[in-house]
């Protein structure tokens, strides 16, 4: 069973009363929670602001996703609530095929609940999508509540993405809520492996609606962050039903019916990186319910996405292309060639009791395509003593031009925690067919441990 730990704290002034010290996690992990509501929403680009028309785009773009997803399931328009209404609102030429692109629905007889309902979701996130991507590109999913919220991750042609709520308990007057750029979620972002044995980037978004008194109800939207191993709070909004079936599922409904999908405004030839999900799964009613082909389904209008990269049914998978990913995506640092350090666990320690030197010299990564990468180093800081000055430092080399591509000095105050590992990362544009080097050197000052790099395109 999942529960919240209820130690409470008053967070009045941005209208919620309660919020959890700890969250339960479906994986058993307990994170601490933080409240970041107003610095996701100080750090926000606001489009409407300054992109008008782009947000305008965005909003009728979405409106006619939404709109195309109904009709596409075969439910009437007219008997649908909203979707009149957002049928005006899109006011677009008729979008091209896609539609859904590919994803899964869940079945109308399962993920029923009452109280509360939410989505602990791994999704496969480069920075940009690659390929023939020149329209909106949307990986989105529901959390089955007909006014929860889509938090999802929005590509335009081949701009970085952007994290998103749409909140469809405000609709129509202010369902756009939080926006954040890509640039903004660094520390919330990881490479983790996937089940075909590749490392790739993910966001991790728990997407939550629950009712603590007779319709009475919030949404909450909540980030992993990987450098602080806490659990941030980024929206939330709370409001009332005349009833409860107004918000828990009920037989023909449409909101809250499709499960993790990559929807899609164009025809794609399925040469965009991978995109999709590591994990999807639900926690309803404290109960953990995982998809599979029994309780969801397949919905695929883009040929050219299938078959997958890969497929656990149904709640992880991945579509586009492989080509253009590193032959070599993780290295273990115990396994690289160093000068200085010892063995130290699962790790490569370095620190005082070793002369000044490099700490890990990765063997070559080949890329095979110029596209932009993501290096990361996991390293941690062992507790005792401080020190002044750098401790670490990591970077890539391009050894095919002899050229030092980035490196970063890392200190005692880029750690949150000591004794536990976080991820330190980059971004570079790669060239085809050029070698390059990952290390780390040691400055002597502190111990510090080197767990793996892992690069991926990105």
């Amino acid at each position: 069973m999942i529960s919240t730990i209820f130690a409470l704290l008053p967070i009045a002034s941005l209208g919620l009363t309660e919020l959890p010290v700890h969250h339960l996690m479906p994986d058993g992990r307990v994170l601490p929670t933080r409240d970041r509501r107003v610095w996701a929403f100080d750090t926000a680009d606001d489009l409407a602001t300054e992109e008008p028309r782009l947000q305008e785009e965005l909003d009728r773009h979405f409106s006619a996703g939404v709109v195309r997803r109904a009709r596409n399931a075969g439910f009437e328009i007219g008997d649908l609530r909203r979707l009149r209404d957002l049928e005006e609102r899109a006011k677009v030429e008729t979008p091209p095929p896609g539609g859904v692109g590919y994803g899964f629905y869940y079945r109308d007889a399962d993920f029923r609940w009452s109280n509360s309902t939410a989505t602990y979701q791994r999704m496969i996130a480069p920075g940009k999508p690659g390929g023939d991507v020149s329209t909106w590109l949307y990986n989105t999913t529901t959390n089955r509540a007909e006014l929860g919220v889509e938090a999802f991750i929005s590509y335009y042609a081949q701009s970085s993405f952007r994290f998103k709520v749409f909140d469809w308990a405000r609709y129509p007057a202010a369902p756009w809520q939080t926006d954040m750029s890509y640039s903004t979620l660094d520390e919330y972002l990881e490479s983790t492996e996937c089940d075909d044995g590749v490392w790739r980037q993910e966001l991790y978004v728990v997407n939550e609606t629950f009712s603590d008194a007779l319709n009475q109800w919030t949404n909450r939207v909540w980030l992993e962050n990987r450098r602080t191993s806490e659990l941030d709070l980024v929206y939330s909004y709370d409001y009332t039903t005349s009833n409860p079936n107004q918000n828990t599922f009920e037989n023909g409904d449409f909101y809250g019916s499709w499960g993790p999908i990559f929807e899609t405004f164009q025809d794609h030839d399925g040469s965009n990186k991978p995109i999709g999900w590591n994990d999807c799964v639900l926690v309803q009613d404290g109960q953990i319910r995982t998809m599979s082909t029994a309780n969801s389904y397949l919905r695929n209008d883009d040929p050219d996405l299938s078959p997958p990269i890969f497929l656990t049914p149904n709640r992880a998978w991945a579509v586009g292309t492989t080509s253009a990913e590193p032959p070599v995506t993780l290295l273990e640092a115990e396994d690289g060639i160093h000068d200085v350090g010892e063995l130290y666990a699962d790790g490569w320690l370095a620190g005082p009791v070793h002369p000044r030197g490099l700490m890990l010299k990765a063997p070559g990564f080949p890329v095979v395509a110029s596209q932009q990468h993501n290096a990361e180093f996991q390293l941690q800081l062992l507790s005792g003593g401080s020190a002044g000055g750098p401790l670490a430092e990591y970077g890539v080399y391009d050894r095919t031009t002899g050229t030092l591509i980035h490196s970063e000095k890392v200190y005692e105050s880029d750690f949150d925690t000591e004794d536990v590992y976080q991820p330190f990362r980059f971004d570079f544009t790669a060239v085809a067919g050029h070698m390059y080097h990952i290390g780390a050197w040691s400055y002597a000052r502190r111990d510090v441990v080197l767990d793996r790099v892992v690069l991926v395109l990105n």
